[in-house]
């Protein structure tokens, strides 16, 4: 889960996959029968941030499951932190998996493997603009390692800037379809069950309170 949108560098803002098994993931990014996720309006969700979060703009990391609640705040928690409190102000509804993993397939063949390439280039750990290009030519070709590896890094660095076009382009392709999250593959498993992450917390979230950690 992100803090802010802007992380300190000296801050610990996402937990990838680490530890996560090859398997698990390629049969959940291929798996049709999967479900997604739908929360009702008025739900309550959560986020562990930094003080100022009470501002609701832009994307948001949230958490919904009690169990899913503690394992951020263990995670996540330390001087300055909260548990910040959101009441849905609208139903939430988020694709499978599989339909998150084939909309940025798509959403690079929209945009150009070219344009892609260099929003991750800053920030990957892919390490030359070349090798990245190249896992994304060999993903549009379905090679399904490659898909994996840069679907997963897309996912892992959505909170930068350097790649708000493909991500705007992105939400914009699920949004027609009728979602308005999609969940948080990056740290489902590798830490929590249910992640997700809203596309508009200004639309969907009511700021209701906060709690500071440790008290």
């Amino acid at each position: 889960m992100i803090s802010l949108d802007k992380p300190p560098l000296n801050e610990l803002t996402h937990y990838g996959v680490l530890g996560m098994k090859w398997g698990i993931r390629k049969e959940r990014y291929t798996d049709s029968r999967a479900s997604g996720i739908r929360l009702e309006k008025g739900k309550t969700i959560h986020r562990i941030a930094s003080k100022g979060d009470e501002k609701i703009g832009g994307m948001k990391y949230a958490a919904f499951k009690p169990e899913d609640v503690e394992e951020y705040e263990f995670a996540l928690g330390g001087e300055g932190k909260f548990n910040f409190s959101y009441k849905l102000k609208e139903v939430l509804v988020s694709p499978n998996e599989k339909r998150q993993f084939n909309a940025f397939f798509e959403t690079v063949k929209d945009v150009g493997i070219k344009q892609v390439a260099a929003t991750l280039k800053t920030k990957s750990k892919l390490s030359t603009l070349k090798g990245i290009e190249k896992e994304l030519i060999k993903a549009q070709a379905g090679n399904i390692k490659s898909q994996i590896k840069t679907y997963d890094k897309f996912m892992d660095l959505l909170y930068a800037k350097e790649l708000e076009p493909v991500k705007r382009a992105y939400f914009t392709k699920l949004s027609k379809e009728g979602y308005n999250m999609i969940i948080d593959s990056s740290d489902r498993t590798a830490m929590t069950d249910s992640p997700v992450i809203i596309f508009n917390g200004s639309k969907s979230l009511e700021f209701t309170s906060k709690k500071k950690l440790g008290e």
